[in-house]
């Protein structure tokens, strides 16, 4: 028996196309290089073989007196914690091609059968068979588990490149507080000098109290206003934090003042275009499309016969005369009750569900796409209004209100409404600034890869940078109640 049975495994062996499956670290390579193409940005997975110390890449980066944005993705992609939980898909997916390709253990069997009387023996059987069917399907089966390893590795891109525009848009917004902050910092000291300057008239008696107390509440709902948005932008900083994977205390104060210069052409085409282009190169379609095909493998393995287990093998028994008989078995599963119909139903259902899951993903795809350009779009019309109108009439307004001050016929407190006012202008320009680039990123996002412009002529943060807030000096003689 032990020859027979060492025979048939040597066959089963002998017949596989191979057990060894496909390494994550080859697949993970995959996605080094796709990530490299796209956006230029090194990744290391802790479960690769010879992978570096990650800690090691970021400390450089971390040591530079300003964090770019460019830094802080690479540093994301090295340290965020749950996009190493994403590549360990490709160890799961590795270890189900593996498993595809090995069949199923030989079932042993053993028999003892004690005569009730003598001088008769006992009567020994031993069997050993595999199932011949799952042995043919290996094939199929490693095919199908090979379609699921490059679906893991599409995905595990597409999440990568979500964490890097997670990264820009949390940056872009974490740039805009700051700048927003530095403009309502001047509008509160706009409000105390107004506060004060109306306190000083009140007790000499050149303003009355009706007069005075909203500008004195305007102070404190400035006050109140400005801690806000200290509030926010240590959200926003914690936030950043978050997805690099390193402490807040780290990039503190990295983050350099002043949003990007707006560029002077945005070329990157119709939305026709760019819906085309999203369709072509979004990762989660590909995805989703390769889901599609899966299924339909599916569908061709079940439909490949009812038989799903046919076992065949060796048995060899010894009767109690002492006789030992030996030869090959066969057993089979008969298809009486169960041909099968149930599960080429489900597979049907599952193919129909995974074409209409793969249409309305290309009609969200679509939507998003135009979505994403109208805001941007609109983001920077706004943001060209505040340059090249609101922002200069601002500007003149507090030049003539600054004459006519000099002049002795305007108050300080009007001017300082002026002033006001203008930097009420600067950080609505700040934030349209700000939406113009968080509007760009979600654009690259719905489009499945980066956007091209042509670079500003002319610095644009000039226009964005909030001016010294007018300091009125004492009541002058000919101040009355402005």
């Amino acid at each position: 028996m032990r020859r027979y049975g060492l025979g048939i495994l040597l066959l089963v062996c002998g017949a596989l196309p191979g057990c060894g499956g496909r390494r994550a670290a080859v697949g993970f390579h995959d996605v080094q290089e796709q990530v490299g193409a796209e956006i230029g940005k090194e990744l290391q997975w802790e479960g690769a073989p010879a992978s570096a110390n990650a800690q090691e890449a970021v400390e450089p980066l971390l040591q530079q007196k300003e964090l770019s944005i460019d830094a802080a993705v690479q540093i994301a992609l090295l340290k965020n914690p749950s996009l190493q939980a994403v590549f360990e898909e490709l160890g799961i997916a590795e270890a189900d091609v593996m498993e595809a390709g090995v069949p199923k253990n030989p079932v042993l069997g053993a028999s003892v059968r004690f005569p009730d009387r003598g001088p008769a023996g006992a009567n020994n059987e031993l069997t050993i068979a595999f199932n011949f069917i799952d042995l043919l399907l290996i094939p199929m089966r490693k095919r199908i588990e090979g379609l699921r390893f490059d679906a893991a590795k599409t995905r595990v891109v597409f999440a990568v490149l979500n964490l890097a525009t997670d990264v820009k848009r949390a940056y872009y917004e974490l740039q805009g507080a700051q700048a927003r902050l530095r403009v309502k910092k001047d509008q509160l000291l706009g409000a105390e000098a107004a506060s004060e300057f109306t306190q000083k008239l009140l007790k000499a008696g050149n303003a009355s109290e009706l007069e005075a107390l909203p500008r004195i509440a305007a102070y404190q709902h400035a006050k109140l206003e400005a801690a806000r948005d200290e509030l926010e932008l240590a959200g926003l900083r914690e936030k950043l934090s978050r997805l690099l994977g390193v402490a807040c205390a780290r990039i503190q104060e990295k983050i350099p003042d002043g949003l990007p210069e707006l560029p002077e052409h945005d070329a990157w085409g119709e939305s026709t275009a760019l819906e085309a282009r999203a369709v072509a190169n979004r990762l989660d379609l590909q995805a989703q499309r390769r889901d599609m095909e899966i299924v339909e493998q599916a569908r061709a393995l079940r439909h490949w016969g009812v038989f799903t287990a046919v076992e065949l093998g060796a048995s060899t028994e010894r009767d109690p005369d002492g006789v030992r008989v030996t030869g090959p078995t066969l057993q089979m599963e008969l298809p009486v009750f169960n041909r099968g119909q149930a599960d080429r139903a489900r597979l049907l259902a599952q193919y129909r569900q995974s074409r209409d899951r793969l249409a309305a993903l290309e009609l969200e795809v679509r939507s998003e796409v135009r979505e994403a350009l109208a805001k941007l779009n609109a983001a920077r019309g706004a943001l060209e209004a505040y340059r090249t109108e609101i922002g200069p009439l601002h500007a003149r307004l507090v030049e003539l209100a600054q004459e006519r001050y000099n002049n002795m016929t305007l108050g300080a407190l009007d001017l300082l409404a002026a002033k006001q006012e203008q930097l009420s202008a600067q950080a609505e320009q700040v934030e349209a600034l700000r939406d113009y680039w968080i509007h760009r990123v979600e654009l690259e996002r719905a489009v499945g890869g980066r956007l091209q412009s042509v670079p500003a002529q002319t610095p644009a943060a000039a226009t964005t940078q909030p001016q010294e807030p007018v300091r009125p000096p004492p009541p002058a003689e000919h101040e009355h109640q402005h």
